[in-house]
Formats: C-alpha cells, sequence, structure tokens
C-alpha cells in the first residue's frame, strides 16, 4: 500500500490570504483527489474503478445528500475542467485527465 501526502510550503499568511476559500474548500479537496486519483491510474480510469477507489474514503455514487458535497456524483461532474468522462464500449465510462489538470501537470514538470 502507498500513501501519499501533501504538505503545502506556502507560508501560512499567504495562504490563508490568497489561496484558502473556505466557500469552495470541501470541494477542492474533492477534485485534487479525485484527479490524483485518475493521475495514478495512468491518466485514464474506467468509472467503476474510480467510484471504487471512492468508497473506500466513504464517498458513494449514490449519495445525494454528503453533508459538504450534496450529491458527489453531480460534484464529480462539475469538475469537467478537470476530468472528463467519455463513453467506452456501450454503458461503461472512462474518467481522464481534462485540459486544466493535464495544463497543471504540465507546468508541474517544467
Amino acid at each position: 500500500m502507498r500513501l501519499y501526502i501533501f504538505i503545502s510550503r506556502l507560508p501560512v499568511d499567504v495562504y490563508k490570504n490568497y489561496v484558502e476559500d473556505i466557500n469552495i474548500a470541501h470541494l477542492a479537496g474533492f477534485t485534487f483527489v479525485m484527479v490524483n486519483i485518475v493521475h495514478l491510474a495512468g491518466s485514464k480510469i474506467l468509472e467503476e474503478n474510480l467510484w471504487h477507489h471512492a468508497k473506500q474514503m466513504g464517498l458513494q455514487e449514490t449519495n445525494e445528500n454528503h453533508p459538504a458535497l450534496g450529491s458527489v456524483k453531480v460534484s464529480l461532474d462539475l469538475n469537467y475542467i478537470y476530468l472528463q468522462k467519455d463513453k467506452v464500449n456501450g454503458p461503461k465510462r472512462m474518467y481522464e485527465l481534462a485540459e486544466r489538470a493535464l495544463d497543471q501537470e504540465a507546468s508541474i514538470k517544467n
């Protein structure tokens, strides 16, 4: 089992003034986790596999009343600038990194 820990290196005052937005922090954290699951899967993952990983964190695709996200599935679909969902072979769907996630990934490598 691998464990990843992400730590901000920004000074606390800079982080609080320019990065942290408590109104959307829950959605930003959810997005960050889901994008990284897709990234670690090789930039593409079947929808059923993505939900398998989400369930390990207590997030159910069918949960319409999550205390912070509301509908978990809708919250995931709101991240279309980071994750795109495409049909593959019948009813199966594949999530892959979208343009915004790929742009940020490229900027980190440079």
